[in-house]
Order: C-alpha cells, then sequence, then structure tokens
C-alpha cells in the first residue's frame, strides 16, 4: 500500500518517472578513430597526421587526410545505424555528403554518398575512441 502512496505522490507532484529519469544516453558508436587497414592502427590517429583511409569521427566534424568536414546533421538508423550529412570546405566551392553508417563492435561498415550519387559500402575497423 505504501508503494502505491508513493507512486500517486510522485506522479501528483510531477515528478519524473521511468526512462527519462535514468540519465544521460550513450555516446554514438561511430565516434572515435576508423582505418581501412588495421595497420594503420599502430599509432593513435590524430586530426593533422591522418593518412588515406583513416578517419576520426567527432560529433560535430569528421576528420581525414584532406582535413576536416562538419557534421551539419547526425539521426541514428535502427539500432546499429546513423545518417550523417557533412559539409566539406566553404563558399561555392562547399562539398555536401551524407554517410551511412553500420556498427558492430569494432567495425564499421560505411558509405558515402555525394549529390545523387551513392557509394560503394566499405569496411572500417575502430583504432580508439575519442
Amino acid at each position: 500500500m505504501r508503494f502505491i502512496f508513493a507512486t500517486c505522490a510522485i506522479l501528483a507532484l510531477g515528478l519524473p518517472t521511468g526512462p527519462a529519469f535514468a540519465g544521460p544516453a550513450p555516446a554514438p558508436a561511430y565516434l572515435g578513430g576508423w582505418t581501412e587497414d588495421a595497420q594503420g592502427c599502430s599509432q593513435p590517429l590524430a586530426e593533422g597526421s591522418l593518412q588515406p583511409g583513416e578517419y576520426v569521427f567527432g560529433k560535430e566534424a569528421r576528420s581525414h587526410f584532406e582535413g576536416r568536414c562538419r557534421i551539419t546533421h547526425a539521426e541514428q538508423s535502427g539500432t546499429f545505424g546513423w545518417k550523417l550529412d557533412e559539409v566539406c570546405g566553404g563558399g561555392p566551392s562547399a562539398r555536401k555528403a551524407r554517410w551511412t553508417l553500420s556498427v558492430a563492435g569494432d567495425t564499421m561498415i560505411a558509405s558515402i554518398a555525394r549529390g545523387s550519387k551513392g557509394g560503394e559500402p566499405f569496411t572500417l575497423k575502430r583504432c580508439a575512441t575519442r
């Protein structure tokens, strides 16, 4: 009977209950350093020293050997997937792209579409989280 009374009191006061009270959501699984060649993981991946096929995904940007692209939109797609929209460069030469990512453990299947063309999927291995 005390449980019922306590629950009614919480609801009457408007206090949070259930999953919203559980705390912050976990970070997306795609964050961190990734490489097409597991040999690339021998040194920490860092912006400014990336080689072709090496990427660092952050919450606001994706770094690669040619520079940095700003992530303009990120949304979860299914249980293990995400879609990221990005802009690389600025002004009239800015390039937009959409990444489709699927992460299982330390393996990511990624594809990138630029304009109206979809890219072939490729596999990345996790090097380090950020």
